[in-house]
């Protein structure tokens, strides 16, 4: 029997204890979770304003959960508040525990006021930017999204109990009138982490690819269609390439879109530039290859592009064959345009991110799935990571 003056909410207990470092000269303590339930806080110890900010308000507060198994004094319950639809997670330290099983098949928990400071998270990320569509007639095709991830690297740390917002970017959208080149795709963010949109590709009437995570290529002009510079803005490492330029020596062919790891291949005498490849990563648990450049557009006297491996789209080639947008969630550069029925560039392709740690599940958000040891988030759109 749950008495009155109790709000009812989500929360978790997680067991904690002190591990001694290899070194033998410090204790660091070790979290992992026992038990998600549903359990009630005595709300005549919280004032509004406190609950609003996640906190409490006295030096000792009463939670009442069902009755569980191995729930002990020194163990942490994490309290979820929903404040202006976000999550708010206050956390208490365990001091009494009195076993109500025989009468209400509860808990009572006498627990510590203030936040317990919960360990660090370290993990590997992957963050692809969305990538930048083809351009119009004959033309560039789109660069790759940014393409940056610290796997093999310095584990970034994250701080325990904070949310992370994730973003994942749309692909630009392949140009479809004269004088517009294909759009930038969406920048992809996770934390401190942010990759780049891919570059549009160089149409006709505005001939030069965009810049980008990776550049666009350009249009099918030698002298106009200057190639997309990539790492823009730059990082260290690179998170792209530039693009190819344009050629008209013979008919006009657009440029190749950069790539993660190869730049956008120039056009040449009547052959479009293909698409620079992307970039092979494991972080998912098998190696999957993203970020690939958009092949360059053609007429029907020329060669049209291929996208470039990653996800990049295929230039269109005349009137005969159409070209490719980038695949989803891979930021794939999208195919530059070919002549009259199949001109429009195509769009690029969305991008990704992917956050992985080692052991078993301490966070929240997007996809959850195991390999190898590791718990993996994978993010196809937008969202939220929070650590637990």
């Amino acid at each position: 029997m749950i008495g009155s003056g109790l709000m009812r909410t989500r929360m978790r207990v997680r067991s904690r204890t002190l591990t001694v470092s290899a070194t033998g000269q410090a204790a660091v303590p070790t979290e992992a979770t026992l038990v998600d339930l549903r359990g009630h806080v005595r709300t005549s110890q919280r004032s509004d304003a406190l609950i609003n900010r996640g906190e409490a308000a006295i030096d000792d507060i009463e939670i009442v959960i069902p009755w569980y198994p191995g729930v002990l004094v020194g163990y942490v319950v994490q309290v979820y508040d929903i404040i202006a639809s976000q999550t708010v997670i206050t956390n208490y330290e365990i001091m009494e525990v009195t076993d109500d099983r025989n009468k209400h098949r509860q808990l009572r928990l006498r627990c510590k006021v203030g936040e317990v400071s919960l360990p660090p998270l370290e993990v590997s990320f992957l963050v692809v930017a969305g990538g930048g569509g083809g351009g119009l007639d004959r033309a560039g095709g789109g660069g790759a999204g940014g393409f940056r991830t610290n796997v093999g690297g310095d584990l970034l740390t994250l701080s325990g109990g904070a949310s992370y917002t994730v973003t994942v970017g749309a692909g630009g959208s392949g140009a479809g009138v004269f004088n517009v080149k294909g759009a930038n795709g969406g920048n992809s963010a996770f934390a401190t982490i942010t990759s780049s949109g891919g570059g549009g590709g160089g149409s006709n009437g505005n001939e030069a690819g965009a810049a980008g995570g990776s550049g666009g290529g350009g249009f099918g002009d030698t002298a106009l269609g200057s190639a997309g510079d990539g790492n823009t803005p730059a990082t260290s490492p690179s998170q792209g390439n530039n693009g190819g330029t344009g050629n008209n020596i013979s008919f006009r062919v657009g440029g190749g879109g950069g790539g993660a790891s190869a730049v956008g291949q120039n056009a040449a005498s009547n052959v479009a530039g293909n698409g620079g490849a992307g970039t092979a990563n494991s972080i998912s648990g098998a190696s999957v290859t993203y970020a690939g450049g958009g092949g360059g557009g053609s007429p029907s006297q020329g060669t049209a592009g291929t996208g470039g491996a990653g996800g990049g789209g295929n230039g269109s080639f005349a009137t005969t064959t159409e070209g490719t947008a980038g695949s989803a969630n891979t930021g794939g550069g999208g195919g530059g345009g070919g002549l009259v029925g199949f001109i429009a560039g195509k769009s690029g392709g969305s991008g990704i991110v992917i956050v992985r740690y080692i052991g078993d599940q301490r966070a929240t958000g997007g996809t959850v799935t195991s390999s190898g040891g590791y718990t993996i988030h994978t993010f196809t759109s937008s969202g939220t990571f929070v650590v637990l």
